[in-house]
């Protein structure tokens, strides 16, 4: 039987920091479960470097589609329009450095996955994954509030590198029609296997996502590391 990939896949302003500052802190306990938390495998942004970097935007950076200019992609110009040979060649590498992981399953976090929509980028979603059952874990938010947290974490960006020409799909599209809040088309890419969990109510139950998140996964929150403390980047 294929091993299980558990991808937490944000959205972006759904606790997704707290989630990855969790899983850092605590890969070792995670590992003893038979769970093997992903880093960041700087593929992309050979650069950058941190330490126990579990948000592992190289990992969905190669799969988005070249035209699409993410913050990240904004940030290293170096990571602009890949051609699709040289997506799917970084894809079996990744693929390569999955299956090398220990543990029965693998968890993967990093909230720009939520961009992923077509399906030339499924074909290379699937290269990544392949030989792993995907389970996907995506938060969702009330779209208005969505937008406006969002809108808040990308003005820097947007001050420094303008809304770039041409764009059709912007990540600086802040209308309730954006592309960016069509979350019914971000469940849908992720199908089969996609648990969809609701912001709001997990912040209600818990004053966090990360619980949530842990029952996702197949794990009881009171028998984990505390968690009561990761709450970050709050808007």
């Amino acid at each position: 039987m294929p091993r299980t990939i558990f991808l937490h896949a944000g959205k972006h302003k759904t606790g997704s920091t707290s989630i990855q500052h969790y899983l850092a802190d605590n890969a070792e306990y995670l590992a003893n479960l038979g769970l093997a938390t992903v880093e960041n495998l700087f593929e992309v942004v050979p650069k950058r470097r941190a330490t126990a970097l579990v948000n592992c935007f190289d990992i969905a950076h190669c799969i988005i589609r070249p035209e699409l200019n993410t913050p990240i992609r904004l940030r290293y110009p170096e990571l602009a329009a890949p051609t699709l040979e040289q997506q799917r060649l970084q894809a079996l590498r990744i693929n390569e450095r999955l299956m090398a992981k220990p543990g029965h399953a693998l968890i993967i976090s990093a909230e720009a996955f939520s961009f992923l929509r077509r399906p030339s980028e499924r074909e290379i979603f699937d290269l990544v994954f392949q030989g792993f059952e995907v389970r996907t874990v995506l938060f969702l938010r009330e779209r208005q509030d969505w937008l406006e947290s969002w809108k808040k974490q990308t003005a820097g960006a947007l001050a420094k590198f303008g809304r770039p020409v041409g764009d059709v799909e912007s990540v600086f599209d802040y209308e309730l029609s954006s592309w960016l809040a069509d979350d019914a088309s971000i469940e849908a890419f992720f199908q089969p296997g996609c648990q969809t969990l609701c912001y709001e109510a997990a912040m209600e139950k818990h004053g966090s996502v990360v619980p949530a998140f842990l029952e996702a996964i197949g794990l009881d929150p009171s028998e984990c590391p505390p968690w009561q403390e990761y709450w970050r980047n709050r808007s």
